[in-house]
């Protein structure tokens, strides 16, 4: 088995574990947070998935608030499905209660990086974990009301990270990137699921051409 193939089993093995963990413990808001997913004609919870490769296009989920989701890979084209909107809304709970509204990932990076700086410094012994894949989750709402009571409109948030599980391994008393990798989790596990594992979209309309 080739270096490419132990990596993207590495990784789906990490989603359905991650999936299976939060599904153990489904995730809600905080009290008083409410929000409105963005209007169906716009995926509302994008996933963009990228080996270290950079000349390798991203792998990308986008779902929808009325459970339209389409797969677009960079290798077998585009794949549509259609999910229960219940799913698709749990899903957005989980997302907004991992914080991606409220998260500053550059924040959230300086933090580990001290943390990890630290412990270099008092000797503690270092574990490298290679990770070079770079994740982006792209966020629409409508609406989002926070715990503070304040409400905005057409909220549009994206959080971009690389080698999350290298620092989730690294970090994992850390409750934001925790659930932020617990989200990934899901998300990977939709986008590896059976009901995108189809052919791709017009694939019979192709085949039937003269």
């Amino acid at each position: 088995m080739g270096a490419g193939a132990r990596a993207a089993l590495c990784a789906l093995a990490f989603a359905v574990s991650l999936a299976s963990a939060a599904q153990a413990q489904q995730a809600v808001p905080a009290p008083g947070v409410a929000f409105s997913p963005a209007p169906v004609a716009e995926p509302t919870l994008v996933l963009r998935t990228q080996p270290g490769e950079l000349a390798v296009a991203p792998r990308e989920l986008r779902l929808h608030a009325d459970g339209r989701c389409e797969l677009v890979h960079p290798l077998t084209g585009r794949h549509v499905a259609r999910l229960p909107a219940a799913r698709i809304r749990a899903l957005l709970d989980e997302a907004v209660a991992a914080g991606l509204v409220e998260t500053d990932a550059h924040a959230l990076r300086a933090r580990l990086r001290a943390r990890e700086r630290a412990a270099r410094a008092s000797g503690a012994a270092h574990v490298y974990h290679s990770d070079p894949e770079r994740i982006e989750i792209e966020l629409r709402l409508a609406d989002y009301r926070g715990a503070d009571g304040r409400v905005q409109r057409d909220v549009v948030r994206r959080f971009a990270w690389r080698g999350l599980r290298r620092d989730r391994a690294l970090h994992p008393d850390d409750p934001t990137l925790r659930r932020l990798a617990d989200l990934v989790g899901q998300l990977e596990a939709v986008a590896s699921g059976p009901e995108l594992a189809g052919a791709p979209a017009g694939a019979s309309a192709a085949g039937s051409a003269p």
